[in-house]
């Protein structure tokens, strides 16, 4: 309940150790504060969230992590696989501990805070039309180190709002239609490091983008990488 305190382990670095607590290595929590770090395993229960503590700082759903962490925090995403669909409504920060070859979210995210960043998944949506990711009227996203598969649209620009200030970058775009698509009135728009392997359309150019301060449509094709499948590089 609210004002109450309840023992909780230190943590250090991005991964606990399975055990009990140790009574050198406690703190207090109180639980009407909301965690600046929080930490998600598919494996994660009622008896097994490591040293973390269970629907405090410990879940095994993506979306009760956003929901529990205090704006500004960080989510740390163990390996395993997650199928949900989420909306990220918080300023944070999502990353897996182990990279896309780990972690991998089967579902649909979608971004309405400003200042979030996406790190480091592969995102299988199932070629569901919306699109892997969807960052609506998001201000300051970052889109980084993750690998999208099996989407019809990679990144879906123009989608219940219009993002701004969005970076993409060191993304790999594999078996998907469009990888970043309907970008019309984007503005600060940064695409670098990008790896397009995509069957129609690598990045869709709308009217009205505009890009960061000395950067222009031409510095697509030196900024990224194309493999494609099918299709064209930039439209």
């Amino acid at each position: 309940s609210n004002g109450s305190t309840s023992s909780l382990s230190v943590i250090s670095g991005k991964s606990g150790t399975s055990g009990n607590l140790s009574a050198d290595a406690v703190a207090f929590v109180d639980w009407s504060e909301k965690p600046n770090v929080v930490w998600v395993d598919d494996n994660y229960s009622f008896n097994n969230s490591s040293y973390h503590f269970w629907e405090y700082d410990a879940f095994n759903k993506i979306q009760d992590e956003i929901n529990a962490v205090k704006d500004g925090g960080t989510v740390y995403v163990a390996s395993g696989t997650y199928n949900e669909d989420f909306d990220v409504t918080k300023s944070v920060k999502l990353e897996s501990i182990n990279g896309y070859d780990n972690t991998t979210i089967k579902g649909f995210i979608q971004i309405s805070a400003n200042g979030v960043t996406i790190d480091g998944f592969t995102i299988d949506n199932s070629n569901v039309d919306e699109g892997a990711i969807a960052p609506k009227g998001s201000s300051g996203t970052v889109i980084k180190n993750n690998r999208i598969i099996k989407s019809y649209r990679g990144i879906l620009g123009d989608w219940n709002g219009r993002p701004t200030n969005l970076t993409i970058t060191n993304n790999i775009f594999e078996d998907v239609s469009y990888g970043i698509a309907c970008t019309e009135s984007i503005t600060n728009l940064l695409i670098t490091g990008n790896t397009f392997k995509t069957s129609q359309e690598g990045i869709g150019l709308g009217v009205g983008v505009g890009f960061p301060t000395g950067k222009t449509a031409d510095d697509l094709l030196r900024d990224n990488t194309y493999d494609l499948a099918g299709g064209y590089a930039i439209g």
